[in-house]
């Protein structure tokens, strides 16, 4: 009879690779997108292994793991983290992960971490492994080899890139601003720091440019003589 897999991730790539990956392994794979998807997939039935992302639309994958503990305590339960999906160790011991699969991953390395605690499994070797295929193209049934495309070669996995995006990048809310309040307050700091920066212009001018000392000397001259004939 075949084992249960359960997989829990908000992300379509990685599921779709841990998926294919325990397909591989012989299991029967049952997805979900969050914790409470989770609890009406697994129900009543058998589970056996769980692979859960750390942070969950609707939860987290410890929360996850406290709750299938009550229904499944004999489920092993990882969690998949990379990127900024960063592992607490010991909030997951107190939730009872049994421990973490790093992403990307290879259906070697998350067969030789649940064999580790399963025990050996039967492997589909007709599927072969899809997270590690290093074949040729197959284009109208006709091999084209990698060597022979013009197009820069894709990264190693593209999952190791997308793992280092921000799974729910959202744009700031726009802020009201409110003329009356911020003019005032920024002629107030232009006020304030524009002595300042006038008086650094005339230094440097006057130190560095004969030319234009010559000018402003003559135009005090000229206002200091104006001012004498009205006097």
């Amino acid at each position: 009879m075949s084992k249960t897999a359960l997989v829990v991730h908000p992300n379509p790539n990685t599921q779709r690779r841990a998926n294919q990956a325990l397909a591989t392994l012989g299991f029967r794979v049952v997805s979900a997108n969050g914790v409470r998807e989770s609890k009406m997939q697994a129900g009543s039935a058998s589970v056996d292994v769980v692979l859960s992302g750390v942070r969950l639309p609707d939860g987290s994958g410890y929360e996850l793991a406290r709750t299938l503990r009550e229904s499944h305590p004999a489920a092993l339960v990882f969690l998949l983290s990379g990127g900024f999906d960063v592992y607490d160790a010991e909030q997951a011991a107190a939730c009872g992960v049994d421990g973490r699969v790093s992403v990307p991953f290879t259906t070697e390395s998350l067969r030789t971490r649940i064999e580790a605690s399963l025990g050996p499994l039967s492997v589909d070797e007709d599927a072969g492994d899809p997270l590690s295929y290093k074949g040729p193209l197959m284009v109208d049934d006709e091999p084209t080899p990698l060597a022979a495309s013009t197009h820069p070669a894709p990264p190693v996995s593209s999952e190791r890139m997308a793992s280092f995006v921000p799974r729910d990048a959202r744009q700031p809310d726009p802020v009201a601003v409110d003329p009356a309040v911020v003019g005032p307050a920024l002629e107030r700091a232009i006020l304030e720091v524009l002595p300042e920066v006038v008086e650094g212009v005339l230094r440097t001018a006057l130190a560095s440019n004969p030319d234009f000392r010559g000018l402003v000397e003559k135009a005090i001259q000229d206002a200091v003589a104006a001012k004498l004939k009205e006097s």
